[in-house]
């Protein structure tokens, strides 16, 4: 049977080791329109993420109204200027209330808490609550932990990355740090650049909700023109086994390592695979990208790659017909099926 996979976006940047330098250094190097220091100490204090009554109202009713203020700030409803929200006087619109842009709580993640269930309660996208908080998947063990819960949308960019989404995404929004002025947030010590209303790309959103050991497609945009198994082969003619998948893509599309492992293989020319690349993994598994145009910069030898990032491009080097990724997923050095562990 012919299978037919069509990937319409995946993860189109390269993710840095996590030992890597910081990407962001200076407020000199940012357009930062204002700096704010936040004392941790000062901030109101959620105990529960309950609802009070009219008569006995608690702090998370306040919580609640400063995250529907910004909301309607976001959404032209109030002005924002300065970095403060205008509220207008009901009896005189020309004067106004200057609220803080932002504003911030903490709370104490319960056992069962779960990132997108204290989304949901506090009214707030999931990536604004994990980027201020270094959580590196959405799975991410809250129990006990002292979460910051800030009061607006918006994706806070560490200048220090720890985990491979956080220098995902501050690879994605170099870009606006450098054209933008934004604020900074100071916060035990580290630096957040805050982008109103900014949310995770598809990449960052399919990278963030990823089991870390699952993998990945190897390409953006493909499709299977041939299985794994016995063909007769088009080339020789002959019956015989096809040790992966033949991924149909244009000429010089990146190819991505569909997990995190070691390059083992960096071979060119090779009579039947042409230019390809052989990755190790954990647990045995080793994957091979075959009929490559080049290598991508840097790829070589013992080189430490991260899930998703560029290995090479499509090419059509060796034994081929067209333009296309020969893909294998070998487990002890054993040919298996990658469709068994694609995902669907």
């Amino acid at each position: 049977m012919t299978h037919r996979i069509v990937i319409k976006k995946f993860f189109l940047a390269v993710v840095l080791t996590v030992l890597a330098a910081p990407l962001f250094a200076q407020d000199t190097e940012r357009k930062v329109y204002e700096t704010i220091e936040i004392n941790e100490g000062e901030l109101k204090e959620l105990t529960e993420l309950k609802n009070g009554t009219p008569r006995t109202p608690r702090p998370f009713d306040e919580y609640c109204n400063e995250v529907e203020i910004r909301h309607r700030a976001q959404t032209g409803y109030y002005r924002i200027e300065e970095n403060k929200i205008l509220l207008p006087n009901k009896k005189d619109k020309t004067i106004y209330t200057k609220l803080d842009l932002v504003t911030f709580y903490t709370y104490k993640a319960k056992e069962g808490d779960t990132l997108l269930q204290l989304a949901a309660r506090c009214s707030l996208r999931s990536d604004t609550i994990a980027t201020l908080n270094h959580l590196a998947t959405k799975d991410a063990d809250l129990k006990g932990k002292i979460l910051i819960l800030p009061t607006m949308d918006g994706l806070f960019i560490p200048e220090k990355a720890i985990s491979p989404i956080e220098q995902l995404i501050q690879q994605e929004f170099q870009k606006e740090l450098e054209n933008q002025a934004v604020v900074c947030y100071i916060l035990s010590n580290e630096r957040f650049y805050f982008i109103q209303n900014a949310k995770f790309s598809p990449t960052d959103r399919a990278f963030f909700l990823t089991d870390p050991d699952s993998i990945i497609m190897p390409l953006e945009v493909s499709r299977i023109t041939s299985p794994f198994g016995n063909r007769i082969s088009p080339i020789s003619g002959q019956w015989k086994k096809h040790t992966g998948i033949d991924l149909a893509s244009p000429l010089g599309s990146k190819v991505f390592a569909c997990k995190s492992g070691t390059v083992a293989q960096c071979i060119r020319l090779n009579p039947v695979f042409g230019n390809y690349i052989v990755l190790q993994h954990e647990g045995q598994m080793s994957s091979v990208y075959a009929h490559l145009q080049d290598f991508a910069l840097g790829i070589e030898k013992g080189k430490k790659v991260a899930k998703g990032e560029t290995i090479g491009y499509v090419g059509l080097t060796g034994q081929t017909t067209g333009p296309h990724l020969h893909f294998e997923i070998r487990m002890d050095g054993k040919a298996e099926d990658p469709a068994k562990y694609l995902p669907k």
